[in-house]
């Protein structure tokens, strides 16, 4: 489903309202959409400027953002604002890291040769201290198990 927050917290369309004739039946497929428009109004922050929001759409960013960025309270005045912007930023490349340590999916940016693939794929990450008895190499603090 997806949902989108237009014009500066006015408006909340929710939903799957595909055209495209997903199903190819020829009989264009039937999906639904909510359009909320909330009459009550508060005042907020969007890009260092005050502007008049709806409490509807204004509380449901501040949850999504809190829900899907960990961001507090404090931090979901103004959603255009830089502390935001590199905090969101920053999260996403820590859990990056996490996901590629993780899974190893490649294509991946970090592996730019024929070599490092081999490295890349071969290995699978032990953080253990039982790592030190085994055949190993120690890559940055993070122990590489050669897989057999």
């Amino acid at each position: 489903r997806q949902m989108c927050i237009r014009d500066s917290d006015q408006k909340v369309v929710i939903g799957s309202a595909n055209i495209n004739d997903r199903s190819l039946d020829g009989m264009c497929d039937s999906d639904l959409a909510v359009v909320v428009e909330d009459q009550n109004q508060c005042k907020s922050k969007m890009d260092g400027k005050e502007y008049s929001a709806t409490i509807f759409a204004l509380q449901l960013r501040q949850k999504l953002f809190q829900e899907h960025f960990g961001l507090e309270n404090e931090l979901n005045g103004d959603p255009l604002s830089d502390t935001i912007w590199k905090t969101i930023q920053q999260r996403a490349r820590r859990n990056t890291e996490i996901y590629r340590e993780i899974f190893r999916c490649v294509p991946d940016d970090t592996v730019l040769t024929f070599e490092q693939m081999k490295i890349f794929n071969a290995c699978l990450l032990y953080t253990s201290d039982a790592a030190d008895d085994l055949l190993c190499v120690d890559l940055g603090g993070r122990r590489i198990i050669k897989k057999k």
